[in-house]
């Protein structure tokens, strides 16, 4: 046979699956499959009381449903014509649309925070459930009610041991009870199983286990009637809503009941029976499902994911370690031949290539292709002490001027603040002056010395001036000449009590010249005669 092309899809040995498959064996092979459509179909119509003909259209969602011979048989059973597009069936919904849609309405339909036009969705009981015990119920007639109350449930006689609770094609959320006489703990079961159903088969690998309801009852030497109330709630759920005991409260002997008003019986009527009264008291119950795990599973599967989280978080951190590797080998490889070239001796740069290609070498042997982390930890620090100096060489030049520059600058700044004669820093005096002179001399002194002997050295040897010591002389200027420098102004000498009291004679001498100058009940002087003549008013005529 001709080799197998190549193919990116291929499913192992880089060989890909290839064959051909006609429609006609397909359909062949699918015979039975298509053949158990009709059996379901037919059922659903029956039970919704529906023909095909009544069936306005179709609607197809899903990948199965677009095959070809499953859209023909479906337009058989359903006779539609075949001859049209699709054979009389609809396609226009998408699957995953048409399901979030649904989801997004449902949710806001529950949700109280959203108000949304009124659109019922009424949901039905595949299975019915049915519910047992061992003992005798009490015989009440049948009852719906919602979730605002609770029905006493179908079918409960004198001498039932089991009910069906909730008959295929109800629809929930739904609260049904039953009264039980018992004395002492006793439990309850809940199972799928409603043999009067038509339709209803539970599949093989479905467990027919629902529940079980153990229910703490008093002990008494007369059973005790308790009522059970049983709930489905809005997703189909069954649980027990409660359990409560039922006592009842007897009337005191001669005491008549008394008449509601417009009650007056008429003479020879009977009077009727008098109501019984109970008195309910709240049981405590268990619920324990088949995949429910006590707490014991509980504990285990716990300790169990924390381990496979701790798994999973070993190997994110052994890829990321292997990772780290890879790439620095790869950065290094290229930056070796390249910028960091003139900062390694040609036997530093020898040395590093090889320590990079036998790395690379153990990588992707079978030992370091499947590593643990420690050991990927470990081979990066090995190759790292060859580049480690290296980069630090480049890191040092590249950074080194820029350093410079601040420290020239800050000596500039204090060498302006010392010498200045602004009057913020009159009441610095010469000797702490002088000291801060000294220190930025000195610093300036060191700076331009240093950088001399480190223009001396070349490029590929570790420098003697580095930014880690520029960035300290400079934190060394600042802690010793700012204090002295930025220390505030002393507070100006309180005035004597002698000044004081000179100052407070002379204050008063100055008022008493005041008042002899211009006394308060002196009048202002008349004007002058032409003046008055002036202001005087003028008659004409």
């Amino acid at each position: 046979p001709p080799p197998h092309p190549p193919s990116p899809q291929c499913l192992v040995d880089e060989v890909d699956f290839n064959g051909a498959l006609k429609t006609d064996k397909f359909e062949e092979i699918c015979g039975t499959l298509l053949d158990g459509l009709k059996g379901p179909i037919d059922r659903c119509l029956a039970e919704a009381g529906l023909t095909p003909a009544q069936l306005d259209s179709v609607e197809l969602i899903g990948g199965g449903t677009r095959v070809a011979c499953v859209k023909r048989r479906l337009a058989s059973i359903l006779g539609l014509d075949a001859s049209l597009v699709n054979n009389g069936l609809h396609t226009t919904m998408n699957a995953d649309e048409a399901v979030a849609r649904g989801c997004a309405l449902q949710s806001a339909i529950l949700s109280p925070r959203f108000k949304v036009l009124p659109y019922e969705i009424v949901e039905r009981q595949i299975h019915g459930v049915t519910v047992s015990w061992e003992g005798e119920a009490e015989a009440d007639d049948a009852e719906e009610e919602d979730e605002k109350g609770a029905g006493e449930a179908a079918g409960a006689d004198a001498a039932a041991s089991s009910v069906v609770m909730f008959e295929r094609g109800s629809n929930f959320p739904l609260v049904r009870r039953v009264t039980v006489r018992k004395s002492g703990p006793f439990t309850i079961k809940a199972s799928y199983g409603d043999a009067s159903a038509a339709g209803s088969r539970l599949d093989a690998s479905t467990p027919p286990e629902i529940a079980t309801f153990t229910i703490t009852a008093p002990d008494a030497a007369t059973p005790n009637k308790i009522r059970v109330n049983v709930k489905q709630d809005v997703s189909g759920i069954v649980t027990l809503s409660s359990a409560q005991s039922m006592e009842e409260v007897k009337e005191e002997e001669g005491k008549e009941p008394e008449a509601k008003e417009g009650e007056e019986g008429k003479e020879g009527e009977e009077k009727p029976a008098p109501k019984k009264k109970y008195k309910k008291t709240n049981l405590t119950f268990t619920v324990a499902a088949p995949m429910t795990l006590s707490k014991v599973d509980m504990d285990a599967t716990i300790e169990l994911e924390k381990k496979m989280a701790a798994t999973d978080r070993e190997a994110a951190e052994t890829a990321a370690c292997r990772n780290d590797l890879e790439t620095y080998l790869y950065a290094m490889r290229d930056k070796i031949i390249g910028d960091l070239k003139e900062f390694a001796t040609e036997e530093e740069a020898s040395t590093f290539s090889a320590s990079l290609e036998k790395m690379e070498d153990w990588m992707y042997s079978d030992e370091g292709f499947d590593s643990t982390k420690s050991v990927y930890e470990g081979k990066l620090d090995e190759v790292r002490k060859f580049g480690n100096p290296i980069e630090r060489r480049q890191k040092e030049c590249s950074a080194r001027q820029a350093a410079i520059s601040t420290l020239k600058g800050t000596i500039e700044t204090y060498k302006s603040i010392v010498g200045s004669a602004d009057a913020k820093y009159e009441h610095i005096t010469d000797d702490e002056r002088n000291t801060c002179r000294e220190l930025v001399k000195g610093a300036e002194s060191w700076l331009y010395e240093q950088i001399e002997k480190q223009s001396d050295l070349a490029q590929n040897v570790d420098p003697l001036l580095t930014v880690f010591m520029l960035q300290e002389k400079q934190k060394e200027l600042g802690t010793k000449i700012s204090p002295i420098m930025h220390k505030p102004k002393p507070a100006p000498p309180a005035p004597s009590e002698e000044a004081k009291g000179v100052e407070v004679e002379e204050g008063k001498e100055a008022e008493a010249k005041e008042g002899e100058e211009t006394p308060m009940d002196t009048e202002p002087p008349a004007p002058p005669a032409d003046d008055a003549a002036e202001a005087a008013p003028m008659d004409v005529e």
